[in-house]
């Protein structure tokens, strides 16, 4: 096969390994080879590229540390590479909010951990590292690929592959076509909220004119706190699973009952001591039999009536199926570019890669919001950042989320692959899916989703 004709990179995201409705996980909570053959068939089947690809890029949410067991969630990874290693030469790995703690303890381990064994100087973090890939190699910021070399990831990877991290892109400069690989979480108001919100106390002249480093740095602890540290807190993540699962099917018992608790918990805090200093005036007599008696009960019926509106609230939103806690903006949603706000936040972010190194994308490939589609050139095509016309690729997702959602959910939301050629053209690789009907069985529970998917690949 010609080079021209050939690819250079498969592009896959939201694996999200380690979740229990990873179509990649059996029921016994180990790998589905089974499926991850077909998967690879198929792969070679549309493509016609009996070789490896160069590389194999993971755009994001590809362990789900949110949610599943670290270990469970590393297990997993473990044995997709193993099973497509005949796939790819290099794994190109860009962390997104389900996994972005793998951002962290990369550059825990580069720049402190590693620094202290050697008896080197710490480094400060880096936040954004952004390469640049051709049809020659690969192009470093700062010729360092530190990341990617001698790192616990490397020790996941079989033994024979090559690793590099990007975050939170990745550019491929495959002349006449410059592609930006994200994962796409940034495109959405809940992870740029501190930059946004506060960016003139934080001395950022304008939010548009931010950097990849201050946008990562910056909005970091709470993606932290939200996607990792909840989701590995034991049983304040089962509880909160437990409350979210509820939300989606319109239910509000758990949250109740949590209202319940903060209500009791508050009101056992306030309280009003007696006046103990030894005066006999009336003001302290008063105080002492009458005065903090009535300020307790003020405080309790305040308490009361505050907390009774809450539940009143929750119960009225979650009544509605499209109460929106349930779900982040994106999630589920193939037309965010019919959004004229939503193709204003992809430009300001796509125009810092302009801005930070002249690269000026035509086209993009991300995932995050688990529906697949693409909108090429001609009536669909978009204009995004400085007036060129982006082609747009969604990789949709690896999950078949029953929990709450409905079949055309289910439907829509699916796994699909892109390839990109050396001439920096993208195929956009559907995956065989059940239809509607399928998916109505399934939550009739007469039949087990994965059997459903396995049967249709």
């Amino acid at each position: 096969m010609n080079k021209k004709d050939g690819y250079i990179a498969l592009v896959m995201s939201d694996l999200h390994l380690g979740a229990g409705n990873c179509i990649f996980m059996n029921s016994k909570d180990t790998f589905n080879d089974t499926i991850a053959e077909k998967i690879i068939k198929r792969i070679r089947k549309e493509t016609q590229q009996k070789g490896k690809f160069k590389y194999l890029v993971l755009a994001g949410d590809v362990l789900e540390l949110s949610l599943a067991e670290r270990r469970k969630a590393y297990e997993l990874f473990r044995a997709f590479l193993v099973r497509f290693k005949d796939l790819f030469e290099c794994l190109l790995y860009i962390p997104g909010n389900h996994d972005h703690h793998v951002w962290v303890a990369l550059q825990e381990e580069c720049h402190v951990n590693k620094k202290i064994c050697s008896g080197t100087d710490i480094e400060r973090y880096r936040h954004s590292f952004t390469p640049t890939i051709n049809a020659q190699g690969a192009l470093f910021p700062d010729n360092d690929n530190s990341y990617g070399s001698d790192t616990f990831l490397n020790r996941i990877l079989p033994k024979d592959k090559e690793l590099i991290v990007a975050y939170p892109n990745v550019y491929f400069d495959l002349y006449p076509h410059q592609i930006v690989i994200t994962h796409g979480h940034f495109f959405e108001d809940l992870w740029t909220l501190s930059t946004d919100a506060f960016h003139t106390s934080l001395g950022i002249a304008d939010s548009a004119g931010i950097t990849y480093e201050q946008l990562e740095r910056i909005n970091s602890p709470f993606t932290e706190f939200g996607w990792y540290s909840i989701g590995q807190a034991g049983e304040l993540n089962t509880l909160l699973r437990k409350m979210t699962s509820e939300i989606k099917v319109g239910r509000h018992e758990t949250i109740h009952e949590m209202a319940d608790e903060l209500n009791k918990y508050m009101d056992e805090k306030i309280y009003f001591d007696a006046d103990v200093r030894k005066r006999r005036d009336i003001k302290s007599l008063l105080y002492n039999r009458v005065g903090r008696h009535a300020m307790e009960a003020y405080s309790d019926a305040v308490l009361f009536a505050w907390f009774a509106i809450l539940k009143k609230f929750f119960a009225w939103n979650i009544a509605d199926t499209n109460f929106p806690f349930s779900q982040s903006a994106l999630r589920n949603n193939a037309a965010i570019f019919d959004s004229a706000k939503k193709r204003a936040d992809i430009q300001r972010y796509l125009e810092i890669a302009f801005h930070e190194c002249s690269f000026k994308p035509n086209a993009l490939m991300f995932g995050h919001t688990h529906v697949p589609f693409k909108k090429t050139c001609g009536s669909n095509c978009y204009l995004i950042a400085n007036s060129l016309s982006v082609e747009s690729y969604n990789m949709g997702c690896w999950i078949a989320d029953v929990d709450g959602n409905s079949a055309e959910t289910l439907e829509k939301t699916r796994p699909a692959i892109g390839a990109v050629k050396y001439d920096g053209r993208i195929e956009h690789i559907e995956i065989p899916w059940p239809d509607r009907s399928a998916f109505e069985k399934v939550l009739k529970q007469s039949v087990a989703v994965k059997d459903v998917i396995e049967c249709g690949l």
